[in-house]
C-alpha cells in the first residue's frame, strides 16, 4: 500500500510536470508566433507587389496574370454551378499545387528553380 500510495503521488508529480512543461513550451510557441507576426518573415508567406510596377516593367507579365485570374475564376465559376466532383476537383488541384509548391522549398534536389513576382505571391 505504501509503494502504491508512492507511485501514484510520483505520478501526479510527473503529470503535473508534464503539464508544467507543456505550458511552458505554448508560451514560447505563443511568443514566437508574435515575434513572428510583428517581423518582416510574414512577408515570406504572403507578399503583394503593386501592379503599376508590374505593368512598367514588364506588361505583358501582367496582362498575362489577369487572364491567369480570369481563368481560374471561369473554372471556378464553372465547377460552383456544377456542384459535387467538379468543385471538389477545383480545391484538390488548388491544394496540391500549393502543397507541391511549398515541399519544393524544403527538398534540396528540387529547389532549383525561381519564380516570377506576380502581384499576389504566397510562400
Amino acid at each position: 500500500i505504501v509503494q502504491h500510495s508512492h507511485r501514484s503521488r510520483q505520478r501526479g508529480c510527473i503529470d503535473s510536470c508534464r503539464a508544467a512543461h507543456e505550458s511552458i513550451v505554448m508560451e514560447e510557441y505563443l511568443e514566437r508566433l508574435q515575434e513572428f507576426w510583428r517581423s518582416d518573415t510574414r512577408k515570406w508567406v504572403v507578399c503583394f507587389r503593386n501592379p503599376v510596377d508590374i505593368w512598367r516593367e514588364n506588361y505583358t507579365f501582367l496582362l498575362c496574370e489577369l487572364v491567369f485570374y480570369a481563368f481560374a475564376f471561369l473554372t471556378f465559376k464553372h465547377a460552383y454551378r456544377h456542384g459535387g466532383r467538379y468543385l471538389h476537383l477545383w480545391f484538390t488541384a488548388l491544394f496540391h499545387g500549393l502543397v507541391v509548391e511549398g515541399l519544393s522549398y524544403f527538398l534540396p534536389d528540387i529547389d532549383s528553380f525561381w519564380h516570377a513576382r506576380s502581384t499576389i505571391v504566397f510562400l
